[in-house]
């Protein structure tokens, strides 16, 4: 069966990372839209999102897990992180769970240090949810992938060590790197070296599936609440762990979106493409929704279209 890197085409176009010209895709002529419904899981309200029916209704589908940020809602990324046309074009469920408990820290996930275990606390929430849905839905177990806004998209990054036989790939928006704390946001401490030591204490005997995985990071010229050099040394970092030998600049002109000026960096091994690093500029931080319409906390719609 055919996993992690040869599906690259169905999460880098779901991240909009970048727009290439990738196998194994196929999208629908359709234009009509799927649906929003929400169920609550325990104790915490799930978005989910069913893409519109393709001529391949009754295969397997991927799934994306979108985490929202601190002092942020689950329902505004729903309203305005701009899905449905990804989503649809690509045959991807979505999810995007409120925060168990209020979270920690004015509503954040819990990123924090390294004492995370797959049995408790938010990891065990996001692990459980993919199970929960993957008993209700045909989900393909090999195109599972977490998203997420600053403690969501730290969250996401240690949930891929965590679980990496889980968790096929990433997109990570001003994410905080694995091991940082809450009182490091504004300047990161961990070097390239250490963040990788970090990821491969959580993934232990499961580190060999992270050479499976993919990864899109995104980040803004504008943002001063987390540091912009966590973004740059995670995809480092992860290209790192994935086994990258090749560094290439990439022209953000091409990709969909509202605001395009920045600069885009592509991570590959011969001629699989692993990780993506995006700098938009004009973007604060706010998940990229890339629109051109709509607003809510922490989102921009002129951006690219990260989606």
């Amino acid at each position: 069966m055919v996993i992690g890197r040869l599906h690259l085409s169905h999460f880098l176009k779901l991240t909009l990372a970048f727009v290439l010209v990738l196998t194994g895709l196929e999208l629908s002529a359709n234009t009509a839209t799927g649906s929003w419904t929400s169920f609550d899981f325990e104790g915490s309200k799930v978005h989910f999102y069913r893409p519109q029916k393709s001529k391949r209704a009754n295969s397997q589908k991927a799934l994306m897990i979108n985490l929202h940020g601190c002092a942020q809602k689950g329902s505004v990324l729903k309203d305005h992180g701009n899905w449905e046309t990804a989503a649809d074009e690509n045959q991807v469920y979505i999810a995007i769970p409120e925060v168990p408990d209020g979270g920690v820290y004015a509503g954040c996930w819990d990123y924090y240090g390294l004492g995370h275990k797959r049995d408790r606390g938010h990891n065990q929430f996001i692990l459980k949810l993919i199970d929960h849905i993957k008993g209700l839905y045909a989900v393909n177990p090999h195109q599972i992938y977490l998203s997420g806004l600053s403690s969501g998209g730290g969250l996401a990054m240690v949930q891929a060590c965590l679980a990496p036989e889980v968790i096929a790939g990433v997109g990570l928006n001003a994410a905080p790197s694995v091991g940082s704390m809450a009182s490091d946001i504004t300047s990161t401490k961990l070097s390239v070296s250490e963040i990788k030591r970090n990821c491969l204490s959580l993934a232990q005997n499961k580190s060999s599936h992270l050479q499976t995985q993919v990864a899109a990071v995104i980040f803004g010229d504008n943002d001063f609440i987390v540091d912009t050099d966590y973004n740059r040394r995670n995809a480092q970092a992860l290209a790192e762990l994935y086994g990258s030998d090749k560094e290439e600049s990439f022209d953000l002109s091409t990709l969909p979106g509202t605001r395009l000026e920045g600069r885009g960096t592509l991570y590959k091994k011969a001629d699989q493409k692993l990780v993506s690093l995006i700098e938009n500029n004009g973007l604060g931080h706010n998940w990229p929704a890339g629109s051109g319409i709509g607003f809510g906390p922490f989102v921009n719609s002129k951006s690219v279209n990260f989606p």
